[in-house]
């Protein structure tokens, strides 16, 4: 008779798995941001499947929380610098069109005044 997985280290195999997915440069970045929600969905799953295993009296089920809860902080901090990231990537796109679109107009000025000058 086959042994049933413990649901905790199967869900949490599963939460990493996702974090892991979130993080590979060949996923697109929407997929990304999706993977990245559904693995902090199965977080917050897995902390009330915890939660029901330990007793809310445990001296370890307290560290626990603690620890997971400054997991929690830093993860969220990291994906608001992700997102930092994101913005500034943005704004370097915005610098490079408007590049372009200067070095066009200059290209077009040059063409203009060389039809002036022989004409």
């Amino acid at each position: 008779m086959a042994t049933q997985a413990d649901p905790v280290q199967a869900l949490a195999a599963v939460v990493n798995q996702l974090y892991d997915l979130s993080s590979n440069a060949s996923i697109s970045a929407a997929q990304q941001q999706q993977l990245l929600a559904q693995a902090h969905d199965l977080r917050g799953d897995l902390v009330a499947l915890v939660e029901l295993q330990l007793s809310a009296a445990d001296a370890g089920y307290q560290n626990l929380m603690q620890n997971l809860n400054n997991v929690t902080n830093v993860l969220n901090q990291a994906e608001q610098k992700i997102q930092d990231v994101i913005n500034k990537i943005a704004g370097v796109a915005d610098v490079t069109a408007a590049i372009d679109n200067l070095l066009n107009e200059a290209i077009q000025l040059g063409t203009t005044a060389a039809k002036l000058s022989v004409a």
